[in-house]
């Protein structure tokens, strides 16, 4: 996150034509295919994300349905015998 509040402020330090050297824009070209690196791992994280928990998902309604038919076929639970 540091990235991106230091990516906002060469906007404000800049003006559209007062760039001073070609140094300066070479490192904010630079600074932005970093950020465009980021964001794409990034992005990349959260799409592998959600395939986990699609497949979890499904996993999980075929627990519940095979614990579902377990309960079903094995009747009610028995109650705990007193001594």
């Amino acid at each position: 996150m540091a990235s991106l509040e230091s990516a906002s402020s060469p906007r404000s330090d800049f003006s559209a034509g007062s760039m001073q050297s070609p140094l300066d824009k070479e490192q904010l070209v630079t600074q932005i295919l970093d950020l465009q690196e980021a964001l794409q791992a990034s992005l990349q994280r959260v799409e592998s994300a959600r395939g986990d928990h699609t497949r979890i998902s499904v996993e999980n309604q075929t627990l519940l349905q095979y614990i579902n038919n377990l309960m079903s076929a094995t009747g009610p639970p028995m109650p705990p015998r007193r001594k």
